[in-house]
């Protein structure tokens, strides 16, 4: 939900705000996903962003802020991010053992006597 704007100075436009963030395998954060467009999150666009191309930096009214050194207008003309379906895969867990099947992980029932 944070803004994100153009540059860190005083006529800076916000150019959209972080809606996600996407991390690599060994838990690195390699990109983050900015809300374009639209208004009260209606139309939003979701557009993924190199969070290298990210800087945290003190603005001019000295607050702290995401800066992004492009416009709305070319965050809205870049391609669509788009999730990939995310499949469960039936791997048996490091130990060998196999994953409890759902109702074994329910409770007992309760008994009044």
């Amino acid at each position: 939900g944070q803004p994100v704007y153009s540059s860190a100075g005083d006529n800076a436009e916000e150019i959209g705000s972080i809606s996600d963030i996407v991390f690599s395998k060994g838990g690195q954060i390699e990109a983050v996903v900015i809300g374009v467009g639209g208004f009260l999150g209606i139309g939003e666009k979701s557009v993924a962003v190199d969070f290298g191309a990210l800087e945290f930096t003190l603005a001019a009214d000295n607050t702290e802020r995401w800066v992004l050194p492009t416009t709305a207008e070319a965050l809205t003309t870049a391609p669509d991010f788009v999730w990939a379906e995310d499949e469960p895969v039936d791997v048996p867990a490091a130990d060998g053992m196999a994953p409890a099947a759902p109702d074994a992980m329910a409770p007992a029932p309760v008994t009044t006597q």
